[in-house]
């Protein structure tokens, strides 16, 4: 993902540079020109040869100028599209993890911008699904301690009446019935 939305913002701002470009060069050549020969003409100067060294000079700086704006364009877009980025390709990876279980990880926030407040709002996010695992571990925990006594109670009066250690008697019935109703109710509420 990060290599080609990079990609894609750096031919951006190339197209945009390029784009300026054209437009400066075209002024220069139409409009500029004009400009200068009727200069030269109101101060009786032959346009002839001062245009054309007027047009070839505006040509190079025009060229060198374009040449140090791609430059630096490009360097400061770069250094820009990976500091957004990073943090972007960070939850990427991290989300990996997540899906997995493992919430022991977080994004580094490094800046108040926008990125800046998905990584913190992301790291929210890990945190409290971490809290929701450790709650339903914890219910899962308790919800098992809880049914386990009745079962217990059940499966020991059911071992005692086939042992012939308690009579199948109706208290004793009852005593299994009322267990039964109490892991019945456990699990409504669950």
């Amino acid at each position: 993902m990060r290599n080609r939305l990079i990609y894609k913002l750096f031919a951006l701002n190339l197209l945009t540079i390029a784009f300026v470009v054209l437009i400066v060069w075209v002024a220069t050549d139409y409009y500029a020109q004009d400009y200068f020969m009727s200069l030269m003409k109101n101060y009786d100067i032959d346009p002839t040869e001062s245009h054309q060294m007027f047009i070839d000079s505006v040509h190079r700086y025009l060229i060198w100028g374009s040449i140090a704006a791609i430059f630096l364009s490009s360097l400061f877009s770069f250094l820009i599209m990976r500091r957004i980025l990073n943090p972007l390709a960070q939850m990427t990876g991290l989300t990996s993890k997540v899906v997995s279980g493992d919430f022991s990880d977080q994004i580094p926030v490094t800046t108040r911008d926008e990125v800046g407040q998905l990584a913190r709002s992301f790291n929210r996010m890990i945190e409290g699904l971490a809290h929701l695992q450790k709650l339903r571990q914890t219910m899962i925990v308790d919800a098992a301690h809880e049914l386990k006594t009745p079962l217990t109670n059940i499966q020991g009066y059911l071992e005692g009446i086939v042992d012939d250690v308690v009579p199948p008697s109706p208290d004793t019935f009852r005593l299994l019935q009322e267990e039964s109703k109490r892991l019945g109710d456990l699990v409504s509420d669950m």
